[in-house]
């Protein structure tokens, strides 16, 4: 009697199962867009604090910060690089009344500049 030999599950090192097949190819062909945007503040260090408190909404719309910046010459110059589902995510999170309010009580000063780009 042939039996089949024992192999532990694969699982990742947080612990978690691998995604199926079917969803890894799904998410393969799904392209995310990179944003880089930039934006003046009033005040570097209060922004940041509101920022980070958003985190949660962003993420719940599927968006990844990979970095937020400031510039050299002016400290609250804030330049944020995302990774967005797709450009409508983009535009109606930022046309939502609920974000530009939480900007502004951020500190944010004028209209944030966007650069929107595709992996090639």
């Amino acid at each position: 009697m042939h039996t089949k030999k024992w192999r532990p599950e694969p699982t990742k090192k947080n612990g978690a199962k691998p995604k199926s097949l079917t969803i890894r190819k799904k998410l393969k062909e799904f392209k995310m867009i990179t944003v880089i945007g930039k934006h003046e503040v009033k005040d570097a260090k209060t922004w940041k604090v509101g920022f980070d408190a958003d985190e949660t909404n962003r993420a719940k719309a599927g968006v990844k910060t990979n970095g937020v910046y400031s510039s050299i010459e002016n400290p609250n110059m804030i330049t944020i690089i995302m990774d967005f589902p797709s450009k409508e995510v983009l535009d109606g999170m930022m046309s939502n009344p609920d974000m530009q309010k939480t900007m502004a009580e951020a500190g944010v000063i004028g209209k944030p500049e966007f650069h929107v780009f595709t992996k090639i």
